[in-house]
């Protein structure tokens, strides 16, 4: 409307652009970032079952959420099993990682073994450490590490897009928008280091990624990530209110439950950026019932306004031993660089 508001404190939580950067990708393939972008991989998954043929799924070059390409391939392949038309479906999964597994966080533990063994479990393809140049109506064009070009047949693609920050950030300028991704610069406390009024929280922050790929690469901001995020933002805000000079960064720890489809994968990393404390990789139905449950639970602290209920902090404590945020001395470093 172009209504102007002042404000003693800003905290941009926009969220990200979504970026398709492969040639056709917007025409010719899916996403599955936003309700819209499902529902019409939805219909077109309806085609797919009908007249069933080769299907690609994977993440383009410069992508930093590589995890729902994962679960939509490993889904997929239960859903067409329990159709029974799986025999007349080729998957194969294309990604920018340098290994499948690699999650953009250079692995966890032992998760590209992990992976490795699921897709082979699973007779899924897979060709990672590649860049995606173009997806048309019957194929998708890859590059390798070589500059050679490389074609698979597809009548269904799924791939992720990459992240950028949205123009109203970028406007702000090179001190407020990270100049290459246009995301907001933040300290270890998500304070911009010029403007000290203003904050980041979530996937429109600027985080480097965690190591220099063949392909380029990004790393994640899970929901478990951004809570952390915000609640450290939010005891920053409030102490300089109240002239305390304690700051607070987000431990970045995360818990990531990838459904399967029959089953479901249990990944917890404390912190998510190397070097790390704690590792878990777990499988079973368990982790599956688990991640129904949270979505119950995730729910309704939305509904109710309770993102971060005392007790959780006390049961990921307990269990796990990792606290949402910690007392940072020295705020003046990278995002996700230890206090």
């Amino acid at each position: 409307s172009g209504k102007k508001i002042g404000y003693d404190y800003l905290v941009i939580a926009t969220g990200p652009k979504l970026v398709f950067g492969a040639q056709g990708q917007e025409e010719n393939s899916t996403s599955i970032c936003t309700a819209e972008h499902s529902l019409e991989t939805q219909k077109k998954l309806q085609k797919l079952y009908e007249n069933p043929g080769p299907v690609v799924i994977g993440a383009i070059p410069g992508v930093s959420c590589f995890g729902p390409a994962y679960e939509f391939a490993l889904m997929l392949h239960y859903e067409l099993k329990k159709r029974g038309i799986r025999y007349k479906v080729p998957i194969t999964f294309i990604t920018s990682e340098p290994y499948v597994g690699h999650f953009g966080v250079g692995g966890i533990g032992p998760s590209k073994r992990f992976v490795e063994d699921l897709f082979a479990e699973r007779n899924i393809d897979w060709i990672a450490n590649v860049a995606v140049k173009a997806i048309e109506p019957d194929k998708v064009i890859y590059e390798d590490v070589n500059g050679s070009t490389h074609e698979v047949p597809a009548s269904f693609t799924m791939f992720m897009p990459r992240f950028q920050g949205p123009e109203v950030v970028a406007s702000a300028g090179d001190k407020v928008a990270n100049p290459v991704n246009k995301m907001v610069v933040v300290n270890r406390c998500f304070q911009n280091p010029t403007y000290k009024n203003i904050f980041g929280v979530g996937v429109v922050t600027a985080i480097p990624p965690i190591e220099k790929t063949p392909i380029p690469t990004g790393g994640p901001k899970t929901g478990m990530m951004i809570e952390q995020m915000a609640i450290a933002v939010s005891h920053n805000i409030v102490n300089d209110i109240r002239n305390n000079p304690d700051r607070y960064a987000p431990s970045l720890s995360a818990i990531c439950i990838a459904d399967f489809g029959e089953d479901a994968g249990f990944f917890f990393a404390d912190p998510v950026i190397p070097p790390r404390q704690r590792i878990i990789t777990k499988k079973g139905k368990w982790a599956r019932w688990f991640k129904s449950a949270f979505e119950k639970y995730f729910l309704w602290k939305v509904r109710s306004g309770n993102i971060a209920p005392s007790f959780e902090e006390k049961v990921l404590e307990l269990f796990l031993k990792v606290r949402p945020i910690e007392l940072c001395k020295d705020c003046e470093g990278a995002p996700g660089s230890r206090c």
